[in-house]
């Protein structure tokens, strides 16, 4: 071969496997949001309405043969897997409401009328002939869940340093990891043997740290200021770490591979961790207010909200009324307790003054409500600002 051609061959050689690492780097989050798409979607047949008072997972309880598993497995993908950025990738997926309602229909006629009658499963058929249902998934690489956490800036978080949240993150993924290996160990593989017996003496660490690698399908910074990370379980890879952490030979039959096969499918694809972030603990100074009342307490404090319409006006007034009251925090945390220091401030070094501002936000009271002929509602809240006063006197 020519030297120049030789040269070319040895290019396209490393590029080809360039790109074909890349796309197993990205593989895993990719079959993550996969996993994350199809439970979502689940919720979302699960939930949907029959008819007054039965929904899809009721009517599941109560007929035994009927499933929609297959349906859900089998669901057709809308366009490619999309990367919003490097933090994050999105699936897609759709079915026809149809192929819902046939795995219903495919029950004995005698079963099904206990709970539909034929009238209504005509008027179901009609209705659902042209539904989808769908879901999106998302998966976020381990590697980036650090910076991504940083990125979201709420009320509620906004005060919260990234290496608190990180550590709140750490310690949430650690509960899904440790789960995780907690059921894998407990998996059966014969009448008297489980996965925890047959370990070498790493054979958890390797777990351990193969978990850890494993990506999220949610991070979710809750207003409680507790870290939520969903982790996404890749049966075929656990089955594999397994394989390669047990004694040489303890998994060499058919049975056993069965079993061990089976108790992997067991556990569930996407497991939750949650913890709080622990703020450090100081103690903020709140003045005297009787030797110096702050100017802003001779104005009530206002705030509003609004909201589209959602499946009802009650609900829509309420969560206009959640808006409202989370506007009406952050104008209570604008104020100044003392020069040069706002309650925002003193929020993030005294975890007992957000309770005082809790606890006054709750006492505010709805003076108007305004129901727009689009359906959207508009919440107004006023609180006298002596109750705000006195809450932070408590706090002292």
């Amino acid at each position: 071969m020519p030297l120049g051609l030789f040269h070319l061959f040895v290019i396209l050689v490393w590029v080809l496997n360039g790109i074909s690492q890349a796309q197993g780097d990205e593989s895993g989050p990719v079959q993550a949001a996969w996993a994350a798409a199809r439970s979502e979607l689940n919720r979302e047949i699960s939930s949907a309405t029959l008819k007054p008072g039965l929904t899809v997972a009721k009517l599941q309880e109560g007929l035994k043969g009927f499933s929609f598993a297959d349906v859900v497995e089998n669901a057709q993908q809308i366009g490619p897997p999309r990367w919003v950025d490097q933090n994050l990738v999105q699936v897609r997926l759709q079915v026809p409401a149809g192929q819902v309602l046939e795995c219903i229909t495919r029950l004995p006629d005698d079963q099904v009328r206990v709970y539909l009658s034929p009238s209504e499963l005509a008027r179901l058929k009609r209705e659902w002939k042209t539904r989808t249902f769908q879901a999106i998934g998302q998966a976020i690489p381990a590697s980036r869940l650090e910076s991504l956490l940083t990125t979201i800036q709420t009320p509620d978080w906004r005060e919260i340093s990234p290496v608190l949240r990180v550590e709140a993150a750490q310690k949430a993924r650690g509960w899904a990891v440790g789960k995780l290996v907690h059921l894998t160990e407990q998996i059966r593989i014969g009448p008297d043997q489980t996965i925890e017996q047959l370990l070498v003496p790493d054979g958890k660490d390797r777990l351990w740290t193969w978990a850890y690698t494993l990506p999220a399908t949610s991070v979710q910074l809750k207003e409680d200021r507790q870290v939520e990370i969903g982790l996404y379980v890749d049966h075929e890879g656990l089955e594999q770490q397994v394989r390669q952490s047990v004694e040489q030979g303890a998994l060499s039959t058919s049975e056993s591979l069965s079993a061990l096969s089976a108790g992997v499918r067991t556990i569930p694809t996407i497991l939750t961790g949650r913890a709080r972030v622990e703020m450090p603990v100081s103690r903020v100074s709140i003045p005297d207010w009787g030797a110096e009342i702050p100017l802003w307490v001779n104005d009530p404090i206002v705030a509003e909200g609004s909201s589209r319409l959602g499946e009802s006006r009650l609900k829509t007034a309420r969560q206009a009324e959640r808006i409202a009251r989370n506007r009406l925090r952050e104008r209570i945390e604008q104020l100044e307790i003392t020069p040069g220091q706002t309650l925002r401030q003193a929020v993030t070094s005294d975890p007992r003054v957000r309770q005082s501002i809790d606890r006054a936000v709750e006492q505010a009271r709805v003076y108007q409500v305004d129901y727009a002929a689009d359906g959207s509602v508009t919440v107004r809240v006023t609180l006298d600002p002596n109750e705000l006063l006195d809450e932070l006197s408590r706090s002292d």
